[in-house]
């Protein structure tokens, strides 16, 4: 049945016609007999909620819901007429023949139904020839980076980049997981926001947050190749939240959950195991200069920008914005975006150089291990994005070369630099300026806000992170009107360029091994 759009409501958008709203069918939830996963949707979920079909509240609630969210600008009054009713009348189907657990083909593989197939196949043919443009362009990345500026956000080219690379490596066997840091105002939520929506729904899982078991009670298979793209991370690092974050650190580790749990079957009590395929992407925010070290040593930590260049450039764009100089076309780049990731393919990449750039790395800290796989995962994803310029191996998997390692190097060294000294970019920059005024001599709080030209507080911060890490030390205590008192230690931050090998050394490293194993 089609409905006339009505006031406030676009001809065009998908919940104008009342058919476009449909029910998923239903998810057992583990552990809760009787109990389902319910989604509704239009082109992408509305509402989900878990319960009993045979409630009558929980259903009415459910279907208010929905169409509170299918037609924000209209009153309860005004929705279409027989929609209510067409989704009540499932519900009572369901309550009357409860849904079984949907089976899966004898001998079939865990990924024989990637959604993204048939979301590809319902998309019109002028975009999609425009998607096979964009991957065969070998300045892809630079169209990428554009359509992202003019989706909206100005300047943190580099970081929005490293964000369309974390989410495009969600289709690999191990994805990349990243945090992006900042002060409060500094566009960490709208730059991740705005990279995550050039992403398909059937790849994002937006969760503004996630409770300790919430990854085990999505329904099967939610969670294969999927970005979880989470909101701003708790402030409390303590053993409580440390606990709270061990299933995500188990995902983004070994792509798997498992969980053992007790449930009531009739009288008897019994143990029922969890199993929650990955693997998965990840991305949240913070404001914490200090992350919980068994969470920072799994992902890139990239910091926003937060220069005064930076915030004129935000101002400007504003001002622009405002006075209507501002023209683009989001919703068609994002279908663009939208058919290049359901085009990349899910197989493995492999690096042929990997093995001399290993060689090339510094041993002397055990750090060096975590980052040379967060280096290889970065460079599988440029691989992997730029799969029709690749060569395949034998066995249909993508070949890496090394302009993929010159992006990770480009990209993803920042990432590297703040989790292996744990160090925010304004952290480092504080460093520096301390270096080049106090040299060897002490200084005390009130010398060091002067010389940052930057807040009491965030000097403060930045202080007490520097001197957790053994770079200052504090000589004497903050005694009534007088301030405490510094010194530097003569320890520095490591950077990334200072132990990650030049493309040049590792070219010329792979060439001369394969001259050795061709003349062997």
């Amino acid at each position: 049945m089609n409905v006339p759009a009505r006031a406030g409501l676009p001809a065009n958008s998908p919940a104008a016609d009342s058919d476009a709203i449909t029910l998923d069918p239903p998810r057992p939830v583990p552990g809760k007999p009787g109990v389902f996963t319910f989604v509704s949707r239009t082109d992408e979920p509305l509402h989900t909620d878990e319960f009993r079909p045979s409630v009558a509240s929980r259903v009415t609630k459910f279907v208010h819901e929905t169409l509170r969210k299918a037609y924000p600008a209209l009153k309860e009054g005004e929705w279409p007429v027989g929609v209510a009713a067409r989704l009540e009348k499932q519900f009572i189907a369901w309550a009357i023949s409860p849904p079984e657990s949907p089976k899966q083909p004898s001998g079939s593989s865990p990924d024989a139904a990637d959604p993204r197939d048939a979301a590809l196949d319902r998309m019109p043919k002028d975009i999609c020839i425009l998607a096979e443009g964009y991957l065969e362009n070998p300045m892809m990345i630079e169209r990428i980076s554009a359509d992202i500026q003019d989706a909206g956000v100005v300047g943190e080219r580099e970081l929005a980049l490293a964000l369309y690379l974390v989410g495009s490596s969600a289709q690999l066997p191990e994805p990349l997981a990243a945090v992006v840091r900042g002060p409060s105002s500094s566009g960490k939520s709208f730059l991740v926001e705005t990279v995550a929506s050039f992403f398909p729904p059937e790849v994002t899982l937006k969760a503004t947050d996630l409770s300790p078991n919430a990854l085990y009670y999505f329904p099967p298979g939610e969670l294969r190749h999927r970005w979880v793209v989470a909101g701003e991370r708790s402030r409390m690092e303590n053993d409580e939240r440390a606990e709270a974050t061990r299933a995500l650190r188990e995902m983004i580790s070994a792509g798997r959950l498992s969980k053992a749990v007790a449930v009531k079957e009739a009288d008897t009590i019994v143990s029922r195991l969890i199993v929650q395929e990955g693997p998965i992407a990840f991305v949240e925010t913070t404001t914490l200069e200090d992350i919980f070290a068994e969470d920072a040593n799994r992902c890139l930590i990239f910091n926003t920008d937060e220069r005064d260049e930076q915030t004129r450039r935000i101002l400007s764009a504003t001002a622009s914005r405002a006075a209507g100089k501002v023209q683009n076309q989001p919703a068609r780049c994002r279908a663009i975006h939208y058919a290049i990731q359901r085009m990349l393919p899910r197989t493995n990449v492999v690096i042929p150089f990997a093995p001399d750039l290993a060689a090339l790395l510094p041993a002397s800290r055990v750090e060096e291990r975590r980052d040379l796989s967060k280096v290889l995962r970065f460079i599988r994803a440029s691989a992997l994005l730029h799969h029709r310029r690749r060569e395949e191996d034998i066995d249909g998997h993508v070949v890496a070369t090394l302009a993929d390692y010159q992006l990770a190097l480009r990209l993803a060294a920042c990432g590297l630099d703040a989790a292996r000294s744990g160090l925010s970019d304004p952290a480092r920059r504080c460093f520096e300026v301390l270096c080049d005024r106090f040299g060897r001599n002490e200084f005390d709080s009130i010398a060091a806000e002067t010389a940052a030209a930057k807040s009491r507080s965030s000097v403060r911060a930045w202080l007490s992170a520097l001197a957790q890490r053994g770079f200052v030390e504090q000589t004497e205590l903050n005694k009534g009107p007088n301030p405490a008192r510094w010194r530097l230690t003569g320890q520095e931050p490591e950077s990334a360029a200072s132990y990650l090998p030049p493309v040049e050394k590792v070219k010329d490293k792979y060439l001369s091994r394969k001259g050795s194993d061709t003349k062997s």
